[in-house]
């Protein structure tokens, strides 16, 4: 039988996911292929104030905005490698806003992260930058926020814009 979810406030303590019988999901569970990733369930980031600005030209101005004051609330686990987890004690950097279909009552958008990675190599814990792109989907009637997990991250190579000579 197969354990059902149970949806956590995100920003839970140290960890964004999903309970599963009391237990809090690990990065990478047991029983997930090395590099394979769970599909953790996130609860909808709402943003009523977004609503006063769809029409505006500084849109994604303002959602910028909004994802840094809501920070806690983004999945980053979801970018993270090798069991690693976010770092509570950094904030992120987000960047590169963009809506990318706006038809309908649901728009979708992405944007670039950089942010702390920490994990554990024996008994020292250890930070690492993690860059990578979140999708997500804006419901312009209820102000909710959902971000695609469900997607492989995309990582950014911070060398790729150097040019070897």
């Amino acid at each position: 039988m197969q354990k059902r979810p149970k949806i956590i406030p995100s920003g839970y303590g140290n960890y964004v996911g999903v309970r599963y019988n009391g237990e809090l999901s690990s990065p990478e569970p047991s029983g997930l292929a090395p590099g394979e990733r769970p599909n953790l369930l996130f609860v909808p980031m709402i943003i009523p104030e977004i609503l006063d600005y769809l029409e505006e030209t500084d849109l994604e101005d303002w959602l910028t905005a909004a994802f840094i004051e809501n920070q806690r609330q983004l999945p980053l686990d979801h970018l993270c490698t090798s069991g690693g987890h976010r770092s509570a004690s950094r904030i992120p950097d987000i960047w590169m806003v963009e809506l990318t279909n706006r038809t309908g009552k649901l728009w979708n958008g992405r944007f670039n992260v950089e942010f702390s990675q920490e994990r554990r190599n024996g008994t020292e814990p250890s930070l690492e930058n993690q860059t990578g792109e979140l999708q997500f989907t804006l419901d312009t009637e209820t102000a909710e926020v959902t971000f695609d997990t469900s997607v492989s991250p995309r990582h950014q190579d911070r060398d790729a814009n150097i040019l070897v000579s």
